[in-house]
């Protein structure tokens, strides 16, 4: 069994996980879309999605860790509680989307991809080219039982190197010969960051043929960043898009303009 699926580990990204699926249903995929929810999403929020017509699939189980405090503790549950879907093994693979993208094209051909492959977005942005791990936020997963208690192991190594660090950084650790296995690496396409759009169409030979897509057709938009765009206030959704016209970014600000028009249909069909 296949499926597109993202994790929810608070009620915060919820709208998120409806938007994703909005687009991500535009793009008329061939298989389903899950919802897996860890311990720390509330029932109502639960219902809420169910209601909006998604599916959900919950997780009992949490990744033990001891915390020095209540607030470590909740950084530990809601940044590393994703990794349980590694071991989603009535799934034989399953293409894993953050909840924090919005899907232009059909993706349905990354299923064919092998397990762990991933895109090294914006490599190319001065500044970057160094970057050779991938993004955690667009895999395609083979899970197979006992891999994030596996990852979990790295924490102490990770945590010796820096202070602050994600799942993507265990991640990392546990995949360290991934950057020399190029047929692991997507498309930077496949996660493109807004501000970096109109770059990659001007000069660097990506499109936004949607009709006819080809391997450079940006296929996913990666809205990172530590305040997502939901949580934007009407002052900061009008200063984001004056950014990007200003800035000369005309795709950048029709892709933000899109993304929250459709995180307000999101937040409606929550209601």
């Amino acid at each position: 069994m296949r499926t597109y699926l993202t994790v929810l580990t608070t009620d915060d990204y919820a709208v998120g996980a409806v938007a994703l699926w909005e687009s991500l249903r535009k793009t008329r995929p061939q298989y389903e879309f899950v919802v897996v929810l860890t311990k720390n999403v509330s029932e109502r929020c639960e219902r809420a999605l169910e209601k909006a017509g998604l599916a959900t699939l919950r997780l009992d189980q949490h990744l033990q860790r001891a915390a020095s405090s209540d607030a470590a503790l909740r950084h530990w549950n809601n940044t590393f509680s994703k990794l349980l879907m590694f071991e989603l093994v009535q799934y034989e693979k399953f293409v894993y989307l953050d909840s924090d993208m919005l899907v232009l094209c059909n993706l349905d051909h990354l299923f064919e991809r092998p397990h762990m492959s991933a895109a090294v977005p914006d490599k190319l942005m001065p500044g970057r080219e160094s970057w050779v791990q991938f993004c955690s936020g667009l895999m395609v997963v083979e899970p197979q039982a006992g891999t994030a208690a596996a990852i979990i192991q790295h924490v102490p190594a990770v945590e010796s190197k820096m202070s602050s660090f994600s799942d993507q950084d265990l991640l990392h650790q546990h995949f360290p010969d991934w950057p020399s296995h190029p047929e692991l690496e997507l498309e930077q396409g496949y996660g493109i960051f807004p501000e970096s759009l109109d770059r990659y169409v001007r000069e660097f030979g990506y499109n936004l043929n949607f009709a006819a897509p080809d391997e450079r057709t940006v296929a996913v938009v990666h809205f990172v960043g530590s305040r997502k765009p939901w949580a934007w206030s009407g002052l900061e959704r009008a200063l984001r898009l004056s950014k990007h016209a200003l800035r000369g970014e005309p795709l950048a600000r029709r892709m933000t303009g899109d993304y929250l028009r459709l995180l307000r249909s999101a937040r409606e069909k929550l209601n």
